[in-house]
């Protein structure tokens, strides 16, 4: 008897290792194992019975070693109706490893091999397979799924499960034998079989033994004989009414029931996932009891949550999962419509304050539970209450005030950027408010509203680029409930480059030298370019040559705003770039100097008429010409001081232009205009000194057309003064 229990090995948990050719098979997963069938090298027809089972009651007779070890016997052979080629099947684990395979030879020895899965992959099929008994302690299901292999993916087949269930506990038979089998017929479908396995209330603690037979493409596969204990594996229905709430500490309690009544207690796996607007995580506790706090609650945070069962002491089999629940925090507070003064309350002493208020201190507080409030004064002749309010601590938050607050102006696309960290409390999505000016002693606010809660950033146009601005953010919850929280800390954007300049400057030249001589000195000016033009700055100017011959070379003159050069071909080109952090201007002016050029004519007549001591009209006509005007260039300069020229570039279309200037009377002045050709610069008409003929002429020109009607309503009111006094 001791003898025999030695062997009889109960599979680890739910199932008996399954032992074969005098060798344990490696111990298979609680609920869950692998069935490798493979065909033998030699298809003789011959079948061998299921490990450990006897073909008559005189095998049985000193072989209970060999049952129990589950033996194949390969010169056996058995006379089915189906007459089928049968092919051995063996346990392994996920790898196709430790896989005892019977052998094909005469003598009735087998060995163990390891086959590795690309063996199974290319030869045969395997199954996975998983039994349980059933909650209510009325089946035994096994439940498989093919993973079918060529050559047999394109074959139906059929599965029967052969069990006995003898009606001792602790003693198997020293032989169980091949009639006191029953056969049962699995239900499949392509991707699943069920076998279900009837199993009496008083039979519960026995032991079950149960092999598998798979009929496909006109052979047999079959399993070792298994044996477990229905008891040990049952698998519960799972919890019901899985439900939450908040307790009055502000703490999640997740709650269920048992299923159906089992004769041992259950411990439970509770899976749940928390999603607020900060963060997101999953948990997973296993309890013995019916129910699990969840702390640190907060508000606006959502919860998903499913739950398990399983036997708690010893082995058994995971129920299948409850249907999640979701359960949202802000769902849960409450506030009584029509709250009233509690008999048993805590007082707070209030303290006045400097700006006459009084402020009272509760702590602490559950975000998540309603309060109800009054206030009472008491006075020598009596005591006075407020009604009573609910405050829910949540719907009156003042949030911090965001953080990280930060503000530039995007390089290449020109906006003022402001971003900002969300406060981590309230949990609640939020409305940001941004407010932005020119940094000043009076700041000019404007705002922004942000009703993204998810957005940490906005992007905001300005007129200036250049300017330095101020920016703080505040925020409030999106619902409209609580308050504005302070505003953050101003941030300030810095003066950088954001894009290349926008043009290169404009320029204008001084040649000196003899006119007749081929060989002359010319001087570039130009004037910096403003920071609305360079965006932010101008780091150096480039100068560009091209000559008549195609020669081409770069001149870097740093800040100078004046470049001298030696003009000596018949053309030459020069453009003049502005340089920043970004990159070189775009936009840039080209002015050529040409010999032929410069003896073109365009302009008939120039005048220059002093209006007053600070402005100078310059009227002129132009002639026809072959050459397209680009533009205009006055220059002039005062002849009786050496102060330079100045200059000014004017459309092509204009014919008068206002000179402002300081411009003295006495001073003889001289006045140039110099037509601009894409060719080159054309001959300039040049006048010393003022216009002192036909003076009428600029205000014809100027203001005829504004002082004729002044006059004219000057004298009609006058006359009209006349009458009135006359009468």
């Amino acid at each position: 008897m001791i003898f025999q229990k030695f062997y009889v090995v109960l599979l680890h948990w739910e199932f008996l290792y399954v032992i074969t050719a005098l060798n344990l098979a490696s111990p298979l997963s609680p609920w869950r194992f692998k069935l490798f069938c493979i065909p033998p090298n030699i298809t003789d027809g011959a079948f061998l019975s299921p490990a450990g089972i006897s073909k008559n009651s005189s095998d049985s007779s000193g072989e209970y070693d060999a049952v129990v070890k589950a033996t194949f016997n390969s010169s056996g052979t058995y006379t089915s109706e189906l007459s089928k080629t049968v092919f051995h099947c063996c346990f392994g684990n996920e790898q196709g490893e430790n896989c005892s395979v019977p052998a094909d030879n005469t003598g009735g020895k087998t060995f163990a091999s390891t086959v590795k899965s690309l063996v199974f992959q290319q030869r045969g099929i395997n199954w996975n397979i998983q039994c349980w008994m059933k909650g209510d302690l009325t089946l035994f299901i096994c439940y498989m799924e093919p993973l079918f292999r060529n050559p047999f993916k394109n074959y139906h087949f059929k599965i029967h499960l052969l069990y006995d269930l003898p009606d001792v506990i602790d003693d198997l038979p020293l032989a169980p034998q091949k009639d006191s089998f029953q056969i049962v017929q699995c239900n499949c479908s392509v991707q699943e079989c069920e076998c279900h396995v009837p199993v009496p209330t008083a039979k519960l603690n026995h032991t079950l033994l149960m092999y598998l037979q798979i009929t496909s493409a006109g052979m047999i596969f079959q399993s070792p004989l298994m044996s477990v204990q229905p008891m040990l594996v049952v698998k519960p229905d799972p919890p019901l009414g899985l439900h939450m709430e908040i307790t009055d500490d502000g703490n999640l309690k997740i709650s269920w029931y048992s299923p159906t009544l089992l004769p041992f207690p259950l411990q439970y796996q509770v899976k749940y996932s928390e999603n607020s607007t900060t963060i997101m995580r999953e948990a997973d506790e296993i309890v013995s009891a019916t129910s699990l706090l969840v702390d640190s609650v907060l508000p606006g945070t959502s919860y998903e949550v499913r739950a398990r069962g399983k036997r708690l002491d010893g082995p058994g089999v995971w129920s299948d999962w409850s249907s999640p629940r979701v359960f949202t925090t802000q769902s849960s507070l409450y506030c009584s419509d029509s709250p009233s003064i509690h008999p048993v309350s805590e007082p707070k002493d209030c303290d006045l304050q400097q700006d006459g208020f009084y402020e009272c201190v509760f702590q602490p507080i559950f975000l998540l539970s309603g309060y109800t409030m009054w206030i009472r004064i008491n006075h020598s002749l009596g005591s006075l209450d407020s009604p009573p309010t609910c405050v829910l601590p949540d719907s009156v938050v003042k949030p911090l005030p965001p953080s990280s607050v930060k503000a530039e102006i995007t390089v290449n696309i020109g906006l003022l950027k402001v971003s900002w960290e969300k406060p981590v409390f309230p949990e609640n999505n939020l409305h940001f408010q941004i407010r932005y000016g020119f940094n000043g002693k009076e700041m000019q606010w404007k705002m922004h509203e942000v009703y993204d809660a998810k957005s940490k950033s906005a992007n905001l146009p300005v007129p200036d680029l250049c300017a330095v601005y101020a920016a703080q953010v505040r925020c409030k919850r999106l619902d409209g409930l609580g308050y504005w929280s302070n505003w953050s800390s101003p941030a300030y954007t810095v003066v950088m480059d954001v894009k290349a300049p926008l043009r290169g400057p404009e320029f204008w030249r001084v040649i000196n030298g003899d006119i007749t001589q081929k060989e002359r000195n010319v001087t570039l000016l130009w004037k910096p370019l403003m920071k609305n033009d360079s965006l932010c700055s101008v780091r150096r100017y480039v100068v560009k040559h091209l000559t008549s011959h195609n020669g081409t070379w770069s001149e870097d003159v740093g800040n100078n705003t004046n470049l001298t050069f030696l003009w000596t071909e018949q053309a030459h080109t020069v453009t003049v770039l502005a340089i920043n952090s970004i990159g070189a201007s775009l936009a840039n002016l080209n002015l050529t100097f040409s010999w032929p050029v410069s003896k073109v004519g365009a302009v008939q007549s120039l005048s220059a008429y002093l209006l007053s001591s600070s402005c100078v009209i310059l009227s002129w006509t132009l002639l026809p010409s072959d050459y397209n005007i680009m533009y205009l260039i006055i220059e002039w300069k005062n002849l009786n001081e050496d102060d330079g020229i100045k200059w000014l570039r004017i459309p092509s279309n204009a014919k008068k232009y206002y000179i402002h200037d300081n411009f003295i009377p006495i001073e003889k002045y001289q006045f140039s205009l110099y037509p601009i050709f894409m060719e080159g610069v054309g001959k300039p008409k040049i006048i010393n000194g003022f216009t002192q003929d036909d003076i009428d002429k600029p205000w014809n020109d100027a203001g005829l057309y504004v002082i004729v009607p002044i006059i004219i309503s000057s004298c009609v009111l006058l006359l009209g003064t006349l009458l009135i006094s006359h009468q």
